[in-house]
């Protein structure tokens, strides 16, 4: 569903607004003497060939759709367009000329990313490069000592396939991708959930060539001793998710990115790791994540998500889980539209009474600091389902939905709260599975 940024907290991404393209002549007067060539011709062939691919961006694509897979793929476009454009402090266009042909040599993209790269979605592209183009160089560029050094080594080191490695990861830590795991009711993973990025991060890079410097193993034992003395089993749970040799190669990326000497201490699942508030690495510390905080809030509190949408909204999230599991996540706007619509006819009352009933009987369970508050609000075996698919956007759609179909008179209302979850479960089932016409599922309800 298309969206705007948050007016509360931090802001979400979308939607991205499409502006006609320009041409490369127009381009030519307005872009900087350190554009690149590559940048030109990509603008050039996005116009002209219909069937062309850019690999330089079919690599970005494949990076947002390995962190954000099961989201609604116009999320996942307007945060891959924003990451074209730029625009932000953590700008990753690091490339230099001839990235795009080495990357059309070197690089093999999975067959399943090129599905997701529409003709509308490299239209989209060209629009947004060609944004970048003529701004000339990204607004509000961080600046600071550090940025500056890992930008220049990025763009100057001599192996192209490094330089891919760097930019895949600071995709994986970017602002724009946290702020879209914050709209999902995540904390972000570039905090608390570290073998989360690492594992996309050797999935999407593991066919690169590897050009890293090499390091001594002397420098990974004494790591390895360290973190395991320092009582992080969380090393543990990276250990099974990636193998032991690309956790090295990772670690090497990581001493060559920021120039350091030695590791120090990683906590890599801050969610739920008990060595969670030792002291660690400050290169990979980012403070603005556990603003989000607190995680537990008091009985009387209503957490709200990042568009000050309060939570729980048990029945919207019956809905989804049940729509999901009866059909695809991959539901039209038109369609959960249809569905809340019609449920909404039960009646503010009747639903705002069911509301309040299941909130008596749901049991939400134990929070996890990988979730944000208004999440953990939800059952445990919720809360996947609900942050994997919908961001704080839908839920706030599916709320107007409600609220502007409840002002109609109710349709055949049932009289009481359990017939209303029955209905609402069969309404979302048939409409889902294009059973009849939903509609006049309640006339049918009420007549059975």
């Amino acid at each position: 569903m298309s969206g705007s940024s948050s007016q509360h907290g931090t802001p979400s991404i979308g939607p991205y607004p499409i502006a006609e393209p320009v041409s490369v002549s127009s381009l030519d007067n307005s872009v900087s003497a350190n554009t690149l060539k590559d940048d030109l011709e990509c603008v050039a062939s996005l116009q002209d060939y219909a069937d062309f691919i850019p690999y330089r961006l079919l690599f970005l694509w494949e990076v947002v759709e390995g962190l954000h897979t099961g989201l609604d793929i116009r999320r996942r476009t307007e945060l891959w367009l924003s990451l074209i454009e730029g625009g932000e402090e953590d700008d990753v266009w690091l490339w230099v000329d001839g990235d795009e042909a080495w990357a059309q040599q070197n690089y093999q993209p999975e067959s399943s990313a090129l599905q997701g790269l529409t003709p509308r979605a490299l239209q989209d592209a060209l629009t947004a490069l060609q944004r970048r183009l003529t701004r000339g160089s990204p607004v509000g560029q961080d600046t600071s000592s550090e940025a500056l050094s890992y930008v220049q080594r990025v763009r100057s080191v001599g192996n192209p396939s490094s330089r891919f490695l760097a930019i895949a990861w600071l995709v994986s830590t970017s602002r724009d991708s946290s702020n879209l795991s914050l709209s999902q009711g995540y904390g972000p993973a570039r905090t608390f959930n570290l073998v989360f990025l690492v594992t996309v991060w050797v999935r999407r890079t593991r066919g690169l060539p590897d050009g890293l410097p090499s390091s001594s193993h002397d420098v990974y034992d004494s790591f390895d001793r360290t973190i395991r003395d320092s009582g992080h089993p969380c090393y543990t749970l990276m250990l099974r998710n990636v193998a032991s040799e690309d956790c090295r190669l990772w670690l090497r990326f990581l001493l060559w990115l920021y120039d350091k000497s030695e590791l120090g201490i990683i906590c890599f699942y801050q969610a739920e790791c008990p060595a969670r508030f030792l002291p660690a690495t400050s290169w990979l510390f980012y403070p603005e994540d556990r603003r989000q905080q607190p995680l537990v809030l008091i009985k009387s509190q209503r957490p709200k998500d990042n568009l000050g949408m309060e939570h729980p909204k048990l029945l919207h999230a019956i809905v989804w889980l049940t729509a999901t599991r009866h059909g695809s996540v991959a539901l039209s706007d038109q369609k959960l539209e249809e569905i809340h619509a019609s449920i909404a006819r039960l009646s503010r009352q009747m639903w705002d009474k069911s509301e309040a009933e299941l909130s008596e009987r749901v049991q939400a369970g134990k929070p996890n600091l990988i979730f944000l508050a208004w999440m953990n609000v939800y059952p445990r075996e919720w809360r996947l389902q609900l942050g994997g698919g919908l961001t704080s956007l839908n839920w706030r759609q599916f709320e107007e939905v409600r609220v502007a179909a409840a002002n109609n008179p109710p349709h055949y209302p049932p009289t009481n709260s359990i017939m209303a979850l029955g209905a609402i479960l069969w309404l979302t089932v048939r409409a889902v599975q294009n059973v009849g016409n939903s509609k006049s599922t309640l006339k049918d309800i009420q007549s059975a």
